[in-house]
């Protein structure tokens, strides 16, 4: 309550500044979480300082406000998925129930295109307001990579990668450069998992992104590379060990991500030990 009384009256005497308004923002968000009601308080909130952003050029307000309505665009879907599945538990039963959702969202017949076109609807907002975050500010990396990583996550690959190169070839020097050639390891690897040749490309990815990130702030990085090869890569994953190390040596091996890696690829190692012992028995 006080740090709301703080920042109304920030807002009081700087009406047009948007960094308190995202403060307010980002508080009311956690005050009501992400019932529809407080979904509907934000929206009107962001509304509320969208032509102070624009006036300024904050195209990090406009990416908030892009990012804050994909994650309720995902909190839907998810729900909407619980709710089919918990529907057809009711008739099934539970081990039947994975199976047959692919039949009753063919079931929903009319619900489920209403709720795809709707879904077209939000994406296409979103998309709106990450282009918009651009045109305020060209060189606002987070907006090139959300925007990239939406269209990614909806089936837009191609428009990802174009999102992608553009913000590498344009922006060469940006402090955030080694996070677009992460995303861009992303896709490849999504490409891969799709049947295509795409982890050559990831690793290259992510060994660029490697190359462009100072190393105090690589750990993210190495541990997304590290994640893929255990993940896509040949045992005994050996590219996996090397990323280890290297964390171990750069961050020291009582790292909490680091010693999650290698708690990982242990139990990675140990399940192929034993898949090779069970088939030769």
């Amino acid at each position: 309550e006080e740090a709301q009384r703080l920042i109304q009256q920030a807002l009081h005497l700087f009406p047009g500044s948007t960094r308190i308004r995202l403060m307010a923002i980002e508080l009311q968000v956690q005050k009501g979480g992400r019932s529809n009601e407080n979904i509907d308080t934000v929206r009107a909130m962001y509304k509320d300082g969208f032509e102070s952003a624009a006036a300024i050029g904050d195209a990090g307000f406009v990416q908030s406000w892009a990012v804050f309505e994909q994650r309720v665009l995902e909190q839907q879907e998810w729900q909407r998925t619980v709710r089919a599945r918990k529907d057809k538990v009711a008739i099934l039963g539970d081990q039947e129930a994975d199976l047959a959702l692919l039949e009753l969202r063919r079931d929903l017949g009319a619900d489920l295109e209403e709720a795809t076109a709707r879904r077209l609807r939000q994406v296409a907002a979103i998309r709106r307001l990450f282009n918009k975050a651009i045109s305020l500010n060209k060189y606002h990396s987070a907006s090139w990579i959300g925007w990239a990583k939406l269209e990614q996550k909806y089936g837009n690959a191609d428009v990802a990668r174009k999102l992608l190169i553009a913000g590498i070839s344009n922006f060469p020097a940006s402090k955030n450069i080694a996070w677009f050639h992460c995303a861009l390891g992303s896709l490849a690897v999504q490409q891969a998992r799709a049947g295509g040749q795409g982890m050559s490309e990831a690793r290259a990815c992510y060994q660029r992104a490697l190359a462009a990130s100072p190393p105090q702030k690589s750990l993210p990085i190495i541990t997304e590379f590290a994640s893929m090869e255990l993940s896509y890569g040949s045992f005994p994953f050996k590219e996996t060990t090397k990323l280890i190390e290297l964390a171990k040596k750069r961050f020291g091996p009582s790292e909490e991500r680091v010693v999650a890696l290698e708690a990982a690829l242990q139990e990675a190692l140990q399940l192929r030990a034993k898949y090779s012992a069970d088939n030769k028995g």
